[in-house]
């Protein structure tokens, strides 16, 4: 039978694992508005919010109990000046 030996030295390191910062990060904090990542992820955390805010804002209904111009006894509600050619 053949003798195998080992080396007792560790020839293997674990591979060093650097974090990506994203694009939106990187750029907020190039901007000097903020100088940590926790503080740029809080100011895209607050834009998002903005964007959410202001999206529910314009999708709701203007809040008028005005019910829309219809037609009523044949006439249109157009002005006749319009209508004519």
């Amino acid at each position: 039978m053949t003798a195998i030996q080992f080396n007792d030295e560790q020839e293997f390191s674990r591979p060093v694992v650097l974090q990506k910062q994203s694009t939106l990060v990187r750029l907020a904090l190039s901007t000097g508005l903020v100088k940590t990542e926790k503080g740029a992820n809080y100011l895209l955390i607050g834009f998002a919010l903005l964007g959410f805010i202001f999206s529910v804002f314009m999708l709701l209904p203007s809040g008028t109990n005005q019910p829309p111009q219809t037609f009523q006894d044949g006439q249109s509600v157009i002005p006749p000046d319009v209508l004519a050619p």
